[in-house]
């Protein structure tokens, strides 16, 4: 049993309990906070006991597993150890592998709508409306963590302090995708709303001050064919997030500007910025450092373009999500191969049950409730221990 993101954390405690011997996975497609904002969920321990249920629980990021085993120390007293190059954590006999790597993307789902026909007749529209303009291409969730207005801020500076230079020669795209929450609405939450109404003010009064300089495309106008044209014609990819983990826009920009070699300047709090290498980094709170990034970014030659982008470009060429997938499967199933000997079962009820691993021939037997009762009577002397808080698990 394979389960992904944070909606499903959950999941492995019921799957478990359903069918003890089942091999389970859980995987995090998103930023597993730090201890400090973790522990303070009122259902803390029942969360991250869930999860303990798993066999294998994976991040795309070292940085996120690093959290995940602060919590599992702080919060229930359990210290992660490596064993045969994995890490893991002990738990009621069983051993829970935390495993990083960074989620894979559809390569050949992305090459084969790129060259179609569709496509292809949308990017030479874009290119011939945009003849002459530098194209600054963006896109993210509808979502306030993913700094827009950031961005928005660092190019309305751009272009004052640097009108000379650009204005009416850059164009900024910003697409925004539906936030993975709200994908099956057709509307989107009050506070969403707010932040597009925030967004399209700032976007106005930009195109006030310097005309058709920033072009929005809603969350309901995005699609992959539309966002993949404007890949095509970028000529610099802005991303200014101040944390999101999950995000492919930047593998499908490499993807698109494969003849271009299109530089990169992306947010250091993005998940995956680790691996984009020749990227520039930027940090979306410091408007200054954004604004250079996109100017550098904007002057590069073709030849460093080439140098910085073609080992970006071979690395996402083969980074292929069926791959990461059977990597995944394969390390489930393996993180069984020590219960040779042992017997799976679950102890109590509700949230607060356990699913613990014994030995096949150990001692550990249910009691018979029959017999039990009959010596209950019988004695003279008795000990009664009441459980409160996990005090004996």
């Amino acid at each position: 049993l394979w389960v992904l993101d944070y909606e499903m954390m959950l999941v492995p405690h019921y799957a478990s309990r359903k069918n003890p011997n089942a091999p389970i996975g859980y995987s995090f497609l998103s930023v597993f906070p730090s201890t400090e904002v973790f522990r303070v969920l009122p259902v803390r321990i029942e969360v991250l006991c869930a999860l303990l249920c798993s066999d294998l629980v994976s991040f795309d990021l070292f940085e996120y597993a690093r959290h995940f085993l602060h919590c599992c120390s702080r919060l229930l007293g359990l210290e992660h150890r490596s064993r045969r190059g994995l890490i893991g954590v002990d738990y009621n006999g069983r051993r829970v592998n935390v495993r990083c790597g960074l989620i894979g993307f559809h390569v050949s789902g992305t090459r084969e709508l790129r060259d179609s026909e569709r496509v292809v007749k949308l990017r030479a529209e874009y290119a011939k409306e945009l003849e002459g303009k530098k194209v600054i291409v963006s896109c993210d969730k509808m979502d306030r963590l993913s700094g827009i207005t950031l961005k928005l801020t660092a190019f309305e500076s751009l272009m004052r302090h640097s009108s000379h230079v650009w204005s009416g020669k850059v164009v900024l795209v910003q697409l925004m995708r539906m936030p993975y929450s709200t994908y099956a609405s057709k509307e989107l939450l009050p506070g969403q709303l707010r932040e597009l109404k925030q967004i399209e003010e700032m976007v106005q009064q930009i195109n006030e001050a310097f005309p058709d300089s920033v072009r929005l495309i809603k969350p309901f106008d995005e699609e992959p064919a539309i966002r993949l044209a404007y890949f095509g014609i970028g000529s610099l990819y802005l991303n200014t997030s101040v944390r999101t983990g999950l995000d492919w826009s930047p593998f499908e920009f490499v993807m698109c500007s494969e003849k271009q070699m299109a530089p990169l300047c992306v947010s250091e709090f993005l998940g995956c910025s680790r691996v984009l290498s020749g990227s520039f980094s930027v940090n979306p709170w410091n408007v200054d450092c954004v604004v250079d990034a996109v100017e550098k970014g904007l002057q590069l030659s073709q030849t460093d373009r080439q140098t910085r982008l073609k080992r970006l470009y071979q690395f996402v060429a083969n980074y292929d999500i069926d791959k990461w997938a059977d990597s995944i499967l394969t390390d489930i199933l393996h993180a069984r191969k020590d219960d040779n000997g042992t017997q799976n079962t679950g102890l109590g009820l509700g949230p607060d049950s356990r699913f613990l691993r014994l030995e096949a021939n150990s001692v550990y037997t249910h009691l018979d409730i029959n017999e039990v009762v009959e010596k209950y009577k019988r004695s003279s002397r008795r000990v009664i221990l009441l459980d409160y808080g996990s005090a004996f698990w």
